[in-house]
């Protein structure tokens, strides 16, 4: 072990030179650094569990998007059907056809009642 003479003092004391192991222990600054790197880790560790939570919702939503966007185009087409429909009704066409199921005739057509047990030739069969 290497020896340190400090000054010139005449009583001769010999200090020796002081080793790692003879300097005290900074705890503190150690926890300090300690609790700095649990905190973080504590941190990382929420921060990537919220960003995974939020990657799960996201997909969720997104898969709801989509459901939301095919029932839209499903009643979009079943508007347009109803549309169509309604187009339809607003024609001579209709107008009668809808009379004569009400049992209306134009004016100089005869209206045959025919019974319901009647039976046509080609029914018999």
């Amino acid at each position: 072990m290497r020896q340190r003479f400090r000054g010139s003092s005449s009583a001769g004391k010999v200090i020796p030179f002081p080793t790692p192991r003879m300097l005290p222990a900074r705890p503190r600054v150690a926890r300090r650094i300690r609790l700095g790197r649990l905190f973080f880790v504590v941190l990382a560790g929420y921060l990537l569990v919220a960003a995974g939570f939020e990657v799960i919702r996201l997909a969720e939503l997104r898969g709801e998007l989509r459901r939301v966007r095919e029932k839209v185009a499903l009643q979009e087409a079943v508007n347009a059907g109803l549309r169509e429909q309604i187009g339809y009704t607003q024609t001579d066409d209709y107008l009668e056809q809808a009379a004569r199921q009400l049992g209306l005739v134009r004016p100089g057509e005869i209206l045959f009642l025919l019974p319901e047990s009647f039976t046509t030739p080609d029914s018999g069969r």
